[in-house]
């Protein structure tokens, strides 16, 4: 094998690396579909998201200062402001060496979040009632799927990918990782605890988040694979 052979056959990875999250966002998507079919038609998962609401709120009523903890901290960790800034401040870091990262950043969350209020008009499925929620909240749109799970979702899967192109320690990239998770998962909790979605709605947004999340970084691999762009990501 020629030399120049061998260093196509070295480098075929890397250049379609791009697919493989192109594939990871396939099954994001097909589960999604999934988690959409049966909240739409499946009357047994319906009765576990109000049995669930409905233990929620029995908890909060006699714990108000766990509830508070979850109104006023860590449901927040997820809102639109938070995520904006956290967007915002991630592109900021990115554009002067690493523009195609930066693009990256602002397609999954700025984009989530318009994918995400598209797909709420469409399914238009209705909140927890009124005299189920925490009085404490204020919503303003549809229920599915949840906003709050896809923004986390995105928005700090974003610090996370970020973190794993930058830092070599193993140690630090499973700190990072096991921290994410944690709080994506525990911002999703939240909204569950304080009855503003339904169980499913939650499932819904982690699995339309993973997805968008995926198909981002996939395409911004894609750019950074083309010609004098491929040394804006590392």
């Amino acid at each position: 094998m020629s030399q120049s052979d061998q260093l196509a056959q070295n480098s075929a990875p890397a250049r379609h690396a791009w697919l493989r999250w192109f594939f990871a966002a396939a099954a994001g998507l097909f589960a999604f579909t999934a988690i959409t079919w049966l909240m739409l038609t499946s009357a047994e998962l319906n009765q576990l998201d109000r049995d669930w609401a409905h233990a929620c709120k029995d908890h909060a009523d006699g714990h108000e200062s766990f509830a508070l903890l979850m109104r006023r901290y860590l449901t927040n960790l997820g809102g639109t402001v938070c995520l904006v800034i956290v967007g915002t401040a991630g592109i900021c870091l990115m554009l002067r060496n690493h523009r195609v990262l930066a693009l990256t950043w602002l397609i999954a969350v700025a984009g989530g979040e318009l994918l995400n209020l598209g797909v709420k008009t469409i399914i238009d499925r209705p909140r927890p009632e009124p005299e189920l929620r925490d009085p404490g909240l204020h919503v303003y749109h549809d229920s599915f799927p949840s906003g709050h799970a896809m923004a986390s979702t995105t928005g700090y899967g974003m610090w996370l990918y970020a973190a794993f192109l930058f830092i070599s320690s193993r140690r630090k990239k499973l700190a990072f990782t096991v921290a994410t998770i944690f709080l994506v998962g525990s911002i999703g909790f939240s909204r569950i605890y304080l009855r503003a979605h339904w169980f499913s709605d939650i499932l819904g947004g982690y699995a339309l988040g993973f997805a968008w999340l995926m198909l981002s970084i996939g395409f911004g691999r894609w750019l950074a694979e083309r010609g004098t762009r491929r040394d804006n990501l590392p």
